[in-house]
């Protein structure tokens, strides 16, 4: 005997606009200046080492290491890209001189026939 499974009435949606509307029991609180007087802990090295971890000037040497790193990949590709640019100029001048110089090659030997 087969089985019919009824379909449950989908509950009402409301407005898409109250969906994101604050709860009235919850007032809302915003954080106190404090937490912006604060300055970025990579830019503490800028003011005093003297007064930070050990870790904190690992992380900093870390940094610094990346940004030096990085500074050089970037060296790297435009050293890269102007050695293409010259060996690309070269190939078209050794073209250049081996088309030239076959025909002249062609002309001496057809004058000496």
């Amino acid at each position: 005997m087969p089985r019919y499974f009824q379909q449950e009435p989908e509950p009402e949606q409301q407005p898409f606009a109250d969906d994101f509307a604050p709860d009235e029991d919850i007032p809302m609180e915003l954080p106190d200046d404090s937490v912006y007087d604060q300055p970025h802990p990579e830019e503490i090295y800028l003011e005093d080492e003297d007064l930070l971890t050990d870790e904190e000037k690992a992380a900093l040497r870390r940094e610094r290491w990346r940004v030096l790193a990085n500074l050089g990949d970037f060296i790297g590709v435009i050293a890269g890209t102007a050695v293409i640019l010259v060996l690309i100029a070269l190939i078209i001048t050794l073209l250049h001189w081996v088309r030239s110089d076959i025909t002249q090659s062609f002309t001496l030997w057809q004058t000496r026939m």
